[in-house]
């Protein structure tokens, strides 16, 4: 009786622990306390954290704290979740960033660091406007550079009003002050 608990080691569910009622919840003849899997009936452990594979929330990746946590609720701990607070079962990563697609803010080009400086949920690295907040990211002269910061499309106004937009007014206010004392330069040259 290694662990003095009145049944001997030929007996005893968990012979190298005291387990003095031998409760064994998935019938594996494995006491619970020593079982690494006690809700299911599976020893496997591929990773060797000392959680059985059924219950480790990380089965292939070694880690002290398996019974981590799933924030998530998409079967994958925490600790091996390329997306630990979006459920994405897939696990997909087309960018191999270690970043979910569901959860990357530039999903086809690697970014570790997810900056994005401008705070509009586009990163950086794929943000037509890396500085103004343009969420849509919507470029109506496609020339790579967002609406939101395109001096061309702010002068034009999207649509190729001159007075549209703020830059717009002002550029017709100029319009105004040097055409209108030229005419009138040139009906007084004309009468006399």
């Amino acid at each position: 009786d290694t662990d003095l608990e009145g049944f001997g080691d030929v007996c005893d569910n968990c012979p190298y622990q005291s387990n003095e009622y031998q409760a064994d919840d998935d019938c594996d003849g494995i006491g619970d306390l020593c079982d690494n899997c006690p809700e299911y009936n599976d020893q496997a452990d591929r990773d060797g954290d000392g959680v059985g594979d059924a219950c480790d929330y990380c089965p292939d990746d070694y880690d002290e704290d398996a019974y981590s946590t799933d924030s998530d609720y998409d079967t994958l701990g925490d600790n091996c979740d390329n997306c630990p607070d979006d459920p994405n079962f897939d696990q997909l990563d087309e960018d191999e960033d270690g970043i979910g697609n569901d959860c990357d803010n530039c999903p086809f080009l690697a970014s570790d660091d997810q900056s994005d400086a401008d705070g509009d949920g586009v990163g950086d690295l794929c943000d037509n406007c890396p500085d103004d907040s343009n969420e849509d990211q919507e470029d109506n002269d496609e020339d790579g550079m967002g609406d939101a910061c395109d001096l061309d499309e702010r002068i034009r106004g999207g649509g190729g009003c001159a007075t549209a937009g703020p830059g717009g007014a002002a550029l017709a206010l100029l319009l105004m002050l040097l055409v209108v004392p030229r005419r009138r330069g040139w009906r007084a040259r004309r009468s006399a």
